[in-house]
């Protein structure tokens, strides 16, 4: 099956203020962790089913060079992704599914 992803917002309000944090460390570092996101969503759709599933349907990627990891639901042929969040974020600010559950 092809698959094809599906970003929620809150996501591209993630994606902004972890990028902003790393430009500001380093100039450039905020587009390698862009390149290295998208070569994250590039990992799920190869083998979507394939990583762990954290709360019922939602499941985790770990990013290879960040610490950092993205959640998404697989629905039908989309990968919906909920959240790109640091590691150490408590449970608590995990995402919910696509009904609004965790």
């Amino acid at each position: 099956m092809a698959y094809h992803i599906l970003v929620r917002p809150e996501v591209v309000d993630d994606l902004d203020e972890i990028e902003s944090w790393y430009e500001k460390k380093q100039r450039g570092l905020g587009n390698q962790f862009h390149n290295e996101y998208e070569t994250t969503l590039d990992r799920i759709l190869i083998q979507p089913m394939n990583f762990v599933k954290v709360q019922k349907e939602i499941r985790r990627i770990e990013m290879k060079t960040y610490p950092y990891a993205v959640f998404y639901q697989v629905i039908g042929d989309s990968v919906v992704i909920l959240r790109v969040l640091h590691e150490r974020r408590h449970p608590q600010h995990w995402p919910k599914d696509s009904n609004g559950t965790h």
